[in-house]
């Protein structure tokens, strides 16, 4: 099994898959990041860290507070 890490925490330039989201995401938060596709299981690739964090998922970018970006586990691949 490969070590989960924090979204935030992802390198710029990786391809990772959802692994989770942590209790501290809203209930309202998560519903709109998976109505944009960013579900457990599917992969999206790093695009920036700073000043937020950037994701491709499938064809949309979404940009994410830290706080966030935080509250999503993800593991490489």
């Amino acid at each position: 099994m490969t070590e989960e890490i924090l979204l935030r925490d992802a390198p710029v330039g990786a391809r990772v898959t959802v692994a989770g989201f942590g209790r501290e995401i809203s209930a309202i938060q998560l519903e709109q990041l998976m109505s944009y596709g960013l579900v457990e299981g599917h992969v999206v690739d790093v695009l920036a860290q700073r000043p937020v964090t950037v994701v491709l998922v499938e064809h949309t970018e979404l940009a994410l507070e830290s706080a966030v970006a935080a509250a999503v586990r993800v593991r490489a691949g």
